[in-house]
Order: structure tokens, then C-alpha cells, then sequence
């Protein structure tokens, strides 16, 4: 199934690589100050786009992942075959490294944050 154009891999601070604000910072900043001379800012795509930021945000400050396990937010294993990976305890010992160093890593079985709209795969970046 393809999913809808807004929906598909965002990238919400490609544009920090050239230098540039990313777009939806700027159009919530324009809302913000100006709601109803700015109101066309407020897209649907630039939403998710900060939303998505936000999201990014969370899963990847070493403080939350802790919290964000507990959640069942962060979960290791395999996606396909609903496999457990880590327990709860290793897998917060883990994720106390870097993404990179996670990444890096062949001995850790896949680990990823979910939930109903985003998802971010440690192993990928």
C-alpha cells in the first residue's frame, strides 16, 4: 500500500546540512507571532514535519530512551516475526551509547522506536 505524499519519510532537519532553518520552523514561528495574518503557514505537511522533529528529538536525547523502553516506545528484536530482543534492562544499558555506536554494531539485534504515526530505526543511522 502506498501511503499518502505527507506521510512518507520525512526528513524534518535535512535543511540544517546547507545552513538553512528547516521550513516548518519558520512557518511556526511566523504562526506564532502572527496567527491570523500567517494561518496558510500552518500546513498540514509542515505539522507532521515538526511533530516529526519532535519525535526525533525525544528517541534520540539519551535521557528519555529509558522512559520511552518502559513505554514500549523503544523496542528491540525482530519486526517481522514479533521476536523480543533485549530485555528491558539490557536494552536501556544499550541505549545509553550513541545511535552511531548502535548502528555501527552487528552483536545488537534490530532496535527502533514506534509509534502510531513515526518510527526510527537506530540501526540506520
Amino acid at each position: 500500500m502506498r501511503r499518502p505524499r505527507a506521510y512518507r519519510r520525512i526528513r524534518p532537519f535535512s535543511r540544517l546540512r546547507t545552513g538553512e532553518s528547516p521550513r516548518w520552523w519558520g512557518s511556526y514561528n511566523l504562526v506564532k507571532h502572527s496567527f491570523y495574518e500567517n494561518i496558510r503557514e500552518a500546513t498540514l505537511q509542515r505539522t507532521i514535519a515538526a511533530l516529526g522533529a519532535l519525535f526525533l528529538i525525544q528517541v534520540l536525547h539519551p535521557g528519555h530512551r529509558p522512559t520511552l523502553v518502559d513505554l514500549n516506545v523503544i523496542r528491540s528484536g525482530n519486526r517481522e516475526y514479533d521476536t523480543s530482543g533485549f530485555a528491558r534492562p539490557a536494552l536501556k544499558k544499550v541505549l545509553l551509547s550513541s545511535p552511531r555506536k548502535i548502528a555501527r554494531s552487528v552483536d545488537y539485534p534490530n532496535i527502533w522506536a514506534e509509534t502510531e504515526f513515526f518510527e526510527f530505526d537506530y540501526h540506520a543511522t
